[in-house]
């Protein structure tokens, strides 16, 4: 039995419900067998592009809370809206304050250490803003708190700054406080040096932007988050001294991350809580931190086995990102995951390398200078086989960031859909035809 290598085309068309194959592969309707034309080869072939049903879908809400990281900034996007990140804290007393009557309060600041991480044009301007937490610090429901999660505030703004951002450099940022917020401290130390008096009085803060145009991350410990006052005494040597409010209870630390979808095709993505197909642009979307995922479903892979002389070799899954949706402020994420989902769109196990046990990472491929081979590449044999031979019974695929990546930042991505001409997501798969 001789071996040729012919590459087949399969198209179909969800939408229409019919499907046309082309070469080697004869024409069919939905539900119908596929069927391999009257001449085929015997040997090993390759389908391309088999049918791939791909839409967006928004999480109810994800945890942000104990990650470590505060996000703040804001930024916006023509095919997702606006994003907007709020930091949420609580500082409190790190060491005992001597309470002499001759100690004079001079000034307070906050005082932030960049993290490293940054989303978004920071040649903007980026203008910090602080508020009071006017509530308990403390979940509606449950332990933690997420993405969805606020907590109220006053209307006063107690520091502000407005500066260019350098979030890859070892600087920190001094906010000046209002002297009313710092006189407030200044008192409550005065008065005792209880922890539990003081977070009764200052609950927690919020950190928000009322100017960006990026997302920065910002450190989370009592060294890297804190308020410095400033005092000195009145004697006839004077002398100058400082008092630290550190963050603490960093578990409690969340980021509250929104999305205004409005005037974009995801409009009616948070009221319906149903799927958005692929959109005018021929694409579905993914953004971490806000819950936007990508669902891949593979319809019509029963019609590849229903004929008993082809036995599936090898899969694979290329996912290419819209080069057109992307520039240098926001590039892609450097890695994608894939994990099984159920009707409810839960996340369940994440795929795995093919035959083996180790959770599966795509790494990005990139093309820099024509972004035209740009891609996610997942190996999809031993899913394919468990859907095909097994009744794997999956409702599709969830398409994210790493897991442990994708509350702790908001990078996004524009993903191709079956119906993109330029930047096809494809399934490819290599069978043995033996009649």
């Amino acid at each position: 039995m001789g071996s040729h290598f012919l590459k087949t085309k399969f198209l179909q068309s969800i939408s229409k419900g019919w499907c046309v194959a082309l070469l080697a592969l004869t024409c069919c309707s939905e539900g119908d067998e596929l069927s391999l034309g009257i001449g085929t080869p015997d040997g090993v072939h390759a389908i391309d592009t088999v049918s791939i049903k791909s839409s967006t879908i928004k999480l109810d809400s994800m945890v942000t809370s104990g990650q470590g990281l505060q996000l703040v900034g804001a930024y916006s996007d023509q095919y997702l809206g606006n994003l907007e990140s709020q930091s949420y804290f609580q500082v409190g007393i790190s060491n005992v304050f001597p309470s002499d009557q001759q100690n004079v309060y001079d000034s307070m600041a906050l005082v932030l250490h960049y993290q490293g991480y940054w989303y978004g044009d920071t040649s903007k301007t980026f203008k910090l803003n602080l508020s009071r937490v006017t509530q308990d610090f403390e979940p509606y429901e449950g332990t933690q708190f997420y993405n969805s999660s606020e907590l109220r505030t006053g209307p006063e703004i107690w520091a502000e700054l407005s500066f260019k951002p350098r979030p890859v450099t070892q600087d920190s940022i001094v906010i000046p406080v209002s002297d009313v917020l710092g006189a407030l401290f200044f008192d409550r130390l005065m008065q005792d040096n209880s922890q539990t008096d003081f977070l009764t009085s200052f609950p927690g803060f919020k950190l928000s932007v009322s100017e960006a145009a990026s997302v920065l991350g910002f450190q989370v410990s009592a060294e890297t988050c804190y308020f410095e006052l400033y005092y000195h005494q009145q004697s006839e040597l004077v002398e100058t001294g400082s008092y630290r409010f550190g963050l603490v209870n960093d578990s409690n630390q969340f980021n509250g991350i929104s999305n205004d979808f409005q005037v974009t095709s995801l409009e009616n993505l948070d009221i319906s809580q149903l799927p958005s197909t692929a959109d005018d642009n021929n694409a579905t979307y993914v953004q971490a931190g806000t819950g936007i995922i990508t669902k891949l479903e593979f319809p019509y892979l029963p019609e590849l086995i229903k004929n008993n002389d082809v036995f599936l070799l090898e899969a694979s899954l290329l996912i290419r990102p819209q080069a057109d949706h992307s520039d240098p402020a926001t590039p892609y994420p450097d890695q994608l995951i894939l994990s099984e989902t159920n009707q409810f769109n839960d996340f369940g196990p994440q795929l795995t390398t093919d035959f083996g046990l180790d959770p599966q990472v795509a790494n990005l491929q990139s093309d820099p200078e024509f972004g035209e081979h740009t891609f996610y590449r997942f190996a999809m044999t031993e899913y394919l086989e468990n859907q095909l031979y097994e009744d794997g019974g999956s409702y599709g695929l969830l398409v994210t960031l790493p897991l442990t990546v994708y509350s702790q930042s908001v990078h996004k991505l524009s993903i191709g859909s079956n119906d993109n001409r330029e930047y096809t997501t494809e399934l490819i798969i290599n069978y043995l035809y033996t009649p």
